[in-house]
């Protein structure tokens, strides 16, 4: 009998979505959440609260140092990263 590859998937998925500090990508964030995803938010300019169950996290996409940084800290608290979404705007 086949298993499907959702009932192998940890669980829950864990993302990342750069550019998320308003805008498509902030909705894109709260809704995943709200369906049950890991949300790793990322911005240059970040509010201190995270907002409901998404984490936010201060990175500058110009910077491979803070892209290097923003990527360990979600590895550091989730163990992995499975989908990476970029949602920013250009300057």
């Amino acid at each position: 009998m086949p298993v499907s590859a959702a009932r192998l998937a940890p669980s829950p998925r864990v993302l990342l979505i750069s550019g998320a500090t308003s805008g498509i990508g902030q909705a894109c964030a709260e809704h995943l959440a709200s369906v049950g995803w890991r949300v790793f938010a990322t911005g240059r300019n970040v509010p201190r609260a995270t907002a409901g169950r998404v984490e936010m996290i201060a990175m500058d996409v110009n910077d491979v140092a803070s892209v290097r940084g923003g990527v360990a800290v979600v590895l550091a608290k989730a163990g992995r990263l499975e989908l990476w979404s970029t949602t920013l705007a250009s300057p």
